[in-house]
């Protein structure tokens, strides 16, 4: 796996960079370079949804006090509110039961038939589910997939040029293995992990 990449700006200049170390697929190994890529796998949520319902709110387009049930009629806890899934308090329970990686599942029909761990608002608990649940409020309220809003007013007027949830099968080989290949014979490189919805559990790759 990658050692390590460092950059030392002073303001908007690239004062210094430098990369150390490779990663493998199992049977080949990549030197890092200042191009390769990674999964951003959970900070996706920082980078993507955070700042797209942040958005939202500014255009005034939702309120962070909204109920998840104005945006998502099939979630039944009608006091769970966007802020509360934010911050991790809306009482959801962290993850989805296990199911093989590579099984289908309808990820948001198996979130709504959840039950909350604890009463919202009382308690913090890091849920991936709610913040599955925030990419499905941005779409439903853009009427977009949630990489395509991120993609036009996130990621390029920030000028994040290989920030993306679906790389070209072309840039494969930029992107470091971070995958298992499922068969237990190594990692996979460029894995591009799209059998969910932008909502549920695709990653952005920076």
């Amino acid at each position: 796996m990658p050692d390590a990449v460092l950059d030392i700006s002073l303001g908007s200049k690239l004062r210094w960079h430098k990369e150390w170390g490779s990663y493998s697929d199992g049977t080949i190994i990549r030197e890092m370079k200042y191009s390769t890529m990674f999964d951003a796998a959970t900070l996706t949520k920082v980078t993507a949804t955070l700042p797209a319902i942040l958005l939202l709110e500014q255009r005034k387009q939702l309120s962070l006090n909204d109920p998840i049930t104005r945006y998502i009629p099939g979630f039944c806890y009608e006091l769970v509110t966007i802020r509360q899934l934010l911050q991790h308090t809306s009482g959801l329970p962290a993850d989805l039961p296990l199911v093989d990686r590579y099984e289908q599942r309808d990820v948001l029909k198996d979130i709504l038939q959840q039950e909350l761990v604890y009463a919202a608002g009382t308690k913090v608990l890091y849920s991936d589910l709610g913040f599955i649940l925030l990419g499905c409020v941005v779409e439903e309220l853009t009427q977009q997939r949630l990489s395509d809003f991120v993609k036009h007013e996130i990621f390029k007027p920030l000028d994040m040029k290989d920030t993306t949830f679906k790389p070209d099968a072309s840039e494969r080989a930029r992107i470091a293995a971070t995958e298992a290949d499922g068969n237990g014979l190594g990692w996979e490189v460029g894995s591009l992990r799209q059998k969910q919805p932008d909502s549920g559990a695709a990653p952005a790759f920076t």
